[in-house]
């Protein structure tokens, strides 16, 4: 009787370490590499809004030259933006089918990390896409720039004016620290749920 308890112990013991082994694992092949590649991109959008928006500013730049300089921007860290949207929808794809509703409060650790995990997918969508209109946890290739190439082309075919796409740009880049410290946080949470 006791021969089997302390078997039954062992394989309690044996069977907790092998679930905080894969969480773990989870951590470091799925979420830390994510983290790395958005602060990349946070770094690129940052630097890039805030020249954009000076280039915008400027009169004496040409429409055109501004839509080459977004251009340029976009294809400089296109292959990360990738990377990042193809990691998501990997990770994203080994929890989605178990999200069934939001609990908030959510005390199942497997329940809570799965919507954890849901949470930080959400906020790598949401601060890649500028636009508000897009469902939610969708993983488009829309980005940043992509819209606001969209917009500049409007100024090109004079639909939209100048100050019009100035608004927007500084609206995209001032939205970025709030996206940013969202991303963050929903990294933090998920990072404790999975590393305690």
């Amino acid at each position: 009787m006791i021969d089997t308890l302390t078997k039954l112990c062992e394989k309690l013991v044996d069977l907790i370490h092998h679930y905080q082994l894969h969480r773990k694992k989870e951590f470091n092949v799925h979420v830390a590499p994510l983290f790395g590649y958005m602060r990349e991109i946070h770094e690129d959008y940052t630097a890039s809004f805030a020249e954009i928006c000076t280039a915008l500013n400027d009169c004496t730049i040409p429409d055109t030259e501004i839509v080459l300089l977004v251009e340029t921007k976009r294809r400089q860290l296109a292959h990360i933006r990738e990377l990042i949207h193809a990691l998501s929808r990997c990770y994203a794809g080994s929890f989605y089918a178990k999200v069934v509703h939001h609990h908030p409060g959510a005390k199942h650790t497997k329940k809570r990390k799965t919507l954890l995990a849901a949470d930080f997918v959400d906020s790598i969508v949401q601060y890649l896409q500028f636009s508000c209109g897009e469902p939610e946890l969708l993983i488009t290739g829309r980005t940043r720039y992509i819209g606001l190439l969209d917009v500049l082309e409007s100024v090109l075919d004079r639909s939209l004016t100048r100050q019009e796409a100035i608004k927007y740009a500084d609206d995209m880049r001032s939205s970025l620290p709030h996206a940013w410290r969202r991303f963050s946080r929903r990294f933090v949470a998920l990072r404790e749920c999975l590393l305690k």
